[in-house]
This record gives structure tokens, C-alpha cells and sequence, in this order.
């Protein structure tokens, strides 16, 4: 019983930095909040412009492997007060949002 509580003492930490750092993983622009599974028409209509924008690369995951199939990898940064925020978007959709300083 001693050793069970003391394990959970000890794994509190690890489980607080865990649910915090997913509670992180977005930011609001007008009435959307901006996390992954959000379109990318959605957060231009939003937040307006991206402080900058950049294409990552594409993807031939379709069957065939062909151009017709690509998808492709964006990065967007914005800026909300003394944070960057950036998107990475694939296929038109919010994938990862990190939050930097």
C-alpha cells in the first residue's frame, strides 16, 4: 500500500506536465479557437495573415505515388503578444500548433 501511494506521489508531476502541455497546444482569434483539426480557411478568416508562411514539402501518399495524389505541408506563424504560435497544415487541415516565445 506505502509503495503504490509513494509511485502515484511520484507520477503526479509527469501527469500535470502531460495535461498542460496538451491544454497549450492552441490559441484564439476572434470566436475560433485554433488547434489541430481545424481547417486552414477557417484560421485566414480568423487571424487574418500569417506573420509568415512557408511550404514544408508534399506528400505522394496516394495509392499511385503520383502528383495528381500530393498533399501538401505548410508551416504559418502568427504572433499573440509575446508568443509565435506556429501551424503546421497538411492536406488543408491544422495538424500540430506549438506555442514559442
Amino acid at each position: 500500500m506505502r509503495k503504490r501511494f509513494i509511485m502515484v506521489l511520484l507520477l503526479t508531476p509527469f501527469l500535470v506536465a502531460i495535461y498542460g502541455t496538451a491544454y497549450a497546444q492552441g490559441f484564439r482569434c476572434g470566436s475560433l479557437y485554433v488547434r489541430a483539426g481545424v481547417y486552414k480557411e477557417a484560421v485566414w478568416d480568423n487571424c487574418g495573415e500569417p506573420r509568415a508562411r512557408s511550404t514544408l514539402g508534399f506528400d505522394y501518399g496516394g495509392p499511385s505515388g503520383s502528383r495528381k495524389d500530393a498533399v501538401k505541408n505548410e508551416r504559418w506563424t502568427y504572433s499573440k503578444g509575446s508568443y509565435h504560435y506556429i501551424l503546421y497544415i497538411k492536406g488543408g487541415k491544422v495538424t500540430r500548433v506549438e506555442k514559442a516565445r
